[in-house]
C-alpha cells in the first residue's frame, strides 16, 4: 500500500512540473508577445567549447554555445534568469511590453569556485556584435553542424614500441637498443563528418626509429612512410557542438621501408636494408575540441600493429629473427590541431 501511495505521488508530482513547464512555455508563444530578452555570448578562448545551459523561471530554454547568441521571446512580467545549476546567482529580470533586452552572458572562473555573471548591453553594441556575421544564431533543439571538412597535423608524436632490439653494449653493461615501433612521427590527416555519429579519416605519416640511448661512433634508423584510411565512431561530448570524442580502427599500407646502419668502428660499416611494403592495422581514441568555429586541437593515444619482412640489402644480411621479421607494433600518444571547412 505504501509503495502505491509513494508512485502515485511521484505521478501527480510530474503532472504539476508538466503543467508548469507547459503554461510557461505557452506564456512564451501566445499572440501577445512583443518583448525579447536575447543572450549574447561573445568568443572567449578560454571556455568557447563549453555549452551554458540558459533557464528562465526555472524551465530550461537553451544551451548557449561560444560564440552565439539566442532570441527568447516573452511578454511583460518577472522573469527570473539562471545559468547552469547556478541556484545561487539568479538574476531577476522585470521585462516591459514592446522592449528587446540584450544580456551578456559569461561565468567567471576562481580557483576554489565560479559564478554567473550578467552584463546588460545597449542596442546599439548588441546589434553590431549581432549583424558582424561572425557570431551564431542558435536555434532552440538544433545542434549547431561544424564544418564538415577538415585537414590537421600532428605534434608531439612520440611512439613506443612493443619490441626493443639490443644492438650496442656501453661498459656499464647496459644496452643501446633500436624498436621498430618506437621512435616519432610527421603526421598530416585529411577528415569527413558523415553526421554526428559517424567519421571517416586519412592519414600519411613518416616514421623515423633511432637508437636509444644515443651512441656517438654509430647510427642506426629505422624509417617508413604509411597511408591510413580510418572509419569512427563519434561519441558527442555535451551535445557535441564543441567537444566529442572519436574511436576508430582503421588499416594502414606501409610503403617500402629502409634500415640505415652507419656503424663507425672496426672500419666502419655502412649499409641500407630494404623491407618490403606490409598491411597493419590500428585502433585509436581521440579526443577532439573546437576552439573556434574553424579551428580545434585534439589528443589521441593509438594502437599500431604491423610486422616488416626483409627483403634486400648490400654486403651484408640478418641473420636473426629480430631483423628479418621485425615486430613494429607500438602505442603512439600524439598532439593536434585542425582546421575546419565546408
Amino acid at each position: 500500500m505504501k509503495f502505491q501511495v509513494a508512485i502515485f505521488l511521484i505521478l501527480i508530482q510530474s503532472l504539476v512540473f508538466k503543467a508548469h513547464s507547459n503554461y510557461f512555455l505557452h506564456s512564451l508563444n501566445n499572440d501577445s508577445i512583443k518583448s525579447k530578452i536575447i543572450f549574447i555570448r561573445p568568443y572567449s578562448f578560454k571556455d568557447y567549447s563549453e555549452s551554458y545551459k540558459i533557464y528562465v523561471n526555472d524551465t530550461f530554454v537553451v544551451r548557449l554555445l561560444g560564440n552565439s547568441y539566442y532570441e527568447l521571446e516573452c511578454k511583460k512580467g518577472n522573469y527570473n534568469i539562471r545559468v547552469k545549476n547556478y541556484k545561487k546567482y539568479l538574476y531577476n529580470l522585470q521585462v516591459d511590453s514592446n522592449k528587446t533586452y540584450y544580456i551578456n552572458i559569461k561565468v567567471k572562473y576562481g580557483l576554489f569556485a565560479s559564478k554567473p555573471v550578467y552584463i546588460f548591453l545597449d542596442s546599439i553594441y548588441s546589434n553590431k556584435i549581432i549583424n558582424n556575421g561572425r557570431i551564431r544564431k542558435i536555434i532552440k533543439n538544433k545542434h549547431f553542424l561544424n564544418p564538415k571538412n577538415r585537414i590537421g597535423y600532428n605534434f608531439l608524436n612520440t611512439s613506443f614500441g612493443f619490441e626493443k632490439i639490443k644492438l650496442i653494449q656501453f661498459a656499464d653493461g647496459s644496452y643501446s637498443s633500436l624498436s621498430f615501433g618506437g621512435g616519432y612521427s610527421y603526421v598530416i590527416n585529411y577528415g569527413y563528418s558523415i553526421n554526428k555519429l559517424y567519421d571517416l579519416s586519412f592519414e600519411l605519416n613518416y616514421k623515423i626509429s633511432k637508437l636509444i640511448p644515443k651512441v656517438s661512433n654509430a647510427d642506426i634508423i629505422f624509417k617508413r612512410y604509411a597511408v591510413s584510411i580510418i572509419p569512427s565512431l563519434i561519441i558527442p561530448i555535451d551535445g557535441g557542438d564543441a567537444k566529442r570524442i572519436r574511436l576508430g580502427i582503421g588499416a594502414d599500407y606501409y610503403f617500402p621501408s629502409k634500415l640505415s646502419n652507419n656503424i663507425r668502428i672496426n672500419n666502419g660499416i655502412y649499409e641500407n636494408w630494404r623491407y618490403s611494403e606490409t598491411l597493419g592495422y590500428q585502433i585509436n581514441l581521440t579526443y577532439e575540441q573546437n576552439v573556434a568555429i574553424n579551428f580545434s586541437w585534439f589528443y589521441a593515444i593509438k594502437y599500431y600493429n604491423v610486422k616488416y619482412k626483409f627483403e634486400k640489402g648490400g654486403l651484408y644480411r640478418p641473420s636473426t629473427t629480430q631483423f628479418n621479421n621485425p615486430d613494429g607494433s607500438s602505442i603512439e600518444l600524439f598532439w593536434g590541431v585542425c582546421y575546419h571547412f565546408r
